[in-house]
């Protein structure tokens, strides 16, 4: 309804409404209400912004779930001169009445913030330059900016776990994460190896694992580290030099396998130390097929994933040392493997497609509900 209030205020004032409301339903109760501001088709995005940037002023207001999101996004990127109704929940940064934006506190008030920003040039000015003082201007931040107003189109966002949501400044954040289909482990007969993968590439740290390995390997003679991956060509020369120049025994680079399902039920422990993980599938993957976890508690993945000394093992970030000696422990301690990977078992039982399928479907029917 404010929007409905704000477009009759400008029409009072004698100012010319580019835009109006879409029909959806002809029979509601309100449709009488908005008769005069109806339009007959939506416009396109480009000619929204072109219309958008040639306007006098703009107008901003919670939407649904009270979200303040692409439109405000938007606004402060094209220099506006911005009319909004008091922000329900907070943004990575605060704005100021009177310097970048124009509070109206209720609908009361929206005449004389029109008339105002329509006779005073000035003040309109002042506006339109703190919006862009409000605007990143770093080379990284302005790509993250223009990623959030493109996010900010979409009513509901889903991010892969919880950690996530502080990354983005918007409300209407669900969490759904990627499923893995049921399998069971097949092999109860474990073999003393470890195993790390994926693509050769500095995020992944497997440094950081040779480095780990070669403190206890001489004390643990009948085990072997096994690394699954392809990627960068150069950085795998630098972990064969590192395993060959501090002399690292029984610790193999392998090619990536299509096969690695099959390696996982045969091996024994998982061991992982990126640097950053998203939401790492080959832990639910190791899980699945019988595996003892452990990995560093790096952002933000393992620990959404893990639930550290119950299915699976999480280091402090980044501690090689500690890394070694958690890994030394699990395995001169065979009752805590099997324990871990009998919980490990009961863990992925949340991450079956069954489980990650009906969270997409409650979260489509509350869209298609609230539209």
């Amino acid at each position: 309804m404010y929007r409905k209030f704000f477009l009759e205020s400008c029409l009072r004032s004698e100012i010319l409404i580019e835009g109006g409301f879409v029909v959806n339903d002809t029979n509601h109760p309100q449709f009488s209400e908005f008769k005069e501001l109806i339009i007959k088709k939506r416009v396109s995005l480009t000619e929204y912004i072109q219309k958008t940037i040639q306007s006098a002023f703009v107008f901003n207001t919670p939407a649904v779930h009270n979200c303040h999101g692409w439109k405000l996004g938007q606004y402060l990127a094209m220099n506006k001169a911005i009319i909004s109704m008091p922000f329900v929940n907070s943004l990575p940064e605060d704005m100021e009445h009177g310097k970048n934006i124009h509070f109206v506190s209720d609908i009361s008030g929206l005449d004389e913030a029109v008339t105002k920003l329509l006779n005073d040039d000035d003040y309109r000015k002042e506006l339109e330059i703190g919006a862009a003082l409000q605007k990143p201007v770093s080379i990284l931040e302005k790509l993250k900016h223009q990623l959030f107003l493109l996010l900010g189109r979409y009513t509901i966002k889903v991010v892969l776990n919880q950690d996530e949501k502080q990354y983005y400044p918007f409300d209407c954040i669900e969490v759904i994460s990627n499923f893995i289909s049921p399998q069971q482990s097949k092999n109860s007969q474990k073999e003393k190896f470890i195993i790390s993968a994926g693509r050769i590439a500095p995020v992944k740290q497997f440094n950081h694992l040779i480095a780990a390995w070669s403190k206890i390997a001489n004390e643990l003679t009948d085990w072997a580290v096994h690394i699954y991956g392809e990627g960068e060509a150069h950085l795998k020369k630098q972990l064969q030099n590192q395993i060959q120049k501090d002399q690292v025994p029984r610790i193999e680079l392998k090619a990536a396998t299509q096969d690695l399902d099959k390696r996982m039920q045969e091996g024994s422990i998982y061991a992982m130390t990126s640097a950053t993980e998203c939401f790492p599938m080959v832990l639910l993957e190791a899980q699945a097929a019988g595996m003892a976890i452990i990995s560093y508690d790096c952002p933000n993945g393992p620990r959404n994933i893990i639930t550290n000394e119950v299915n699976g093992l999480l280091v402090e970030n980044q501690n090689i040392d500690a890394f070694a000696k958690e890994l030394k422990q699990l395995i001169l301690n065979p009752s805590q493997q099997k324990e871990i990977q009998l919980k490990a078992q009961e863990n992925i039982s949340k991450f079956l497609d069954k489980s990650i399928m009906n969270k997409w479907n409650e979260l489509l029917l509350k869209i298609i509900k609230n539209a």
